[in-house]
């Protein structure tokens, strides 16, 4: 019995792998691990890991870039140097670190290189804090210099 089991886990790795490789393939038709009952019962936070989610090349949906493309282009940011590629990080409630209010935190961060990013806010029923905009374009700015973007949802 220790010999089959042995026999079997030794194989099991390889079979991973090629499991692995071929799921990012069958998920740009079958989004496998996209589960629409989690972006049910929306608030703002909800509603954040939802544009997260759909934002990111490697989320739960498996379509890769595609929505991310689609979104750059509704806003016209192909124009201003935000064109997708691989090297794409999506976050969620990134910290205003770069300016003395550290504590605040920008909903949704897509940052293409490190070197430019679409910040996003996101505010269906929740009020403006003081001075949380101004305080959110001087962390960007301080971060990425004039290759920002902040988009705002209300």
């Amino acid at each position: 019995m220790v010999r089959e089991l042995e026999h079997f886990f030794r194989g099991l790795d390889a079979r991973l792998k090629i499991l692995r490789k071929h799921q990012k393939e069958f998920d740009r038709y079958l989004a496998s691990g996209l589960n629409v009952f989690s972006l049910l019962d929306p608030n703002e936070n909800r509603l954040s890991d939802v544009l997260v989610n759909f934002l990111d090349p490697a989320g739960t949906h498996g379509q890769g870039c595609s929505f991310l493309a689609a979104f750059i282009k509704q806003f016209n940011l192909e124009d201003q140097g935000y064109p997708f590629r691989n090297d794409v990080s999506v976050s969620r409630e990134s910290t205003t670190t770069h300016i003395p209010a550290d504590r605040r935190r920008i909903d949704v961060v897509i940052t293409f290189d490190g070197r430019s990013a679409i910040a996003i806010e996101n505010k269906p029923w929740a009020r403006d804090q003081v001075r949380q905009i101004p305080d959110y374009l001087q962390h960007l700015h301080k971060k990425y210099g004039e290759r920002f973007v902040l988009i705002y949802l209300s």
